[in-house]
Parts: structure tokens; sequence; C-alpha cells
């Protein structure tokens, strides 16, 4: 009887401590799977087909949002000045336009032109990432068209070009830019672009 009560109290301790480590367990596994959770939420990129399917009716959608006027729109321009001939420059106004609804889209637009030339662009926007440009360009007997799709982040994922004969036909069939040095051409017009217009629209 005298041994009883050690015995008892060392299995108190011992059963105290499995308790202890058997919850300190348990918190490390439901940590874990917290973890492993937020990793599994996390987005997906689309595959590319998915992809354009998707920027198609984002892109509907957007011209809708802004033919029922629930924007707020800016305007702006600046005036450059082009050579014509030697020593004879004249000046020609660049415009453009932003516009951003409180579902998060954005429609950036401008008009630049200059001596027998013009381009007309399109930036389409959701929070504040382009997933869309339409470009129309004309010089002289020239004309083309070129559409950029964009990744979910932002990134590019595609460019179409359709151009004429530069005679004055009509345009061709749209062809995928996949030379390296074609697709950084059209990829600094772009930044030009989005330049050019936040200086007009502040």
């Amino acid at each position: 009887m005298k041994n009883s009560l050690p015995i008892c109290i060392a299995l108190c301790i011992m059963f105290t401590s499995c308790s202890q480590k058997q919850e300190e367990g348990k918190a490390t596994v439901d940590s874990m799977a917290t973890k492993q959770e937020t990793v599994i939420s996390e987005p997906v990129e689309p595959d590319s087909l998915t992809r354009l399917q998707q920027i198609k009716s984002m892109v509907q959608e957007c011209d809708n949002v802004f033919k029922g006027k629930k924007s707020e729109c800016k305007d702006g321009k600046k005036t450059v000045s082009e050579e014509v001939n030697e020593g004879e420059a004249f000046s020609f106004d660049q415009t453009a336009t932003k516009c951003k609804d409180v579902s998060g889209y954005e429609l950036h637009t401008a008009y630049f032109n200059g001596h027998e030339w013009s381009n007309t662009v399109k930036i389409y926007l959701k929070n504040g990432i382009p997933f869309f440009v339409f470009s129309e360009t004309y010089s002289e007997g020239s004309a083309t068209e070129s559409r950029y799709y964009f990744k979910t982040k932002g990134e590019l994922l595609s460019v179409l070009v359709r151009e004429n004969d530069g005679m004055g036909g009509d345009l061709g069939k749209n062809k995928t830019l996949k030379s390296a040095q074609e697709i950084n051409e059209r990829v600094n017009y772009f930044s030009t672009w989005r330049k050019d217009i936040d200086e007009m629209v502040k």
C-alpha cells in the first residue's frame, strides 16, 4: 500500500505527457493540412484554347459594359510634329480615352496618326491586367490588324496578324507570330501605346 501512491502519481504523469504529445501531433497535422489546402487552392493557368475562349467572352462582356455607359471615362490628347518635306512640318493630334467600370473592366483606346498613316488601338483590361489588345494600322496602301492575347497574369500568350499586299488590297488570313524578333517587335509597340496613353490621360 505504501508504494501505491508513487505508482499512481507516475502513471498520471505518463498519461498527461502522452495526451499532450497527441494534442501536439494533432495540431501539427492540422497545420500541415491547412498549408496543403492553401497550395491546392492556388489558381491554375488554363490551357491556350481555354484561355482564348475566356478572352473572347471577356471582350464581349467588356464591350457590353461600356456600351451601357456604366463606366467613368477620361479623355486626353497631345499634338506631335512630323516633318513631311525637308524643312516643312505638320502638326497631328493624338487622342486617347480611358474608361473604367466597377466590375473591374477597363477599356483604353487611342488614335495615333501622322502624314499618310493612322493607328487605332484598343486595350482591354480586367483588374488592371491586360487580356486583349486590338490594333488597326493604315499607311498609304498598307493595312494591318493585330490581336494580342494575354495569360491570366498578364504575360503574352500569342499575337495574330492580318496584312494586305501593301497595294490597297484586302486583308489576308490571320497568322500567328512565332519568331522571337517579330514577337518582341509587337511587344515594343504595345509598351509604347500604353506609355503614350498614360501620358495623354492622367
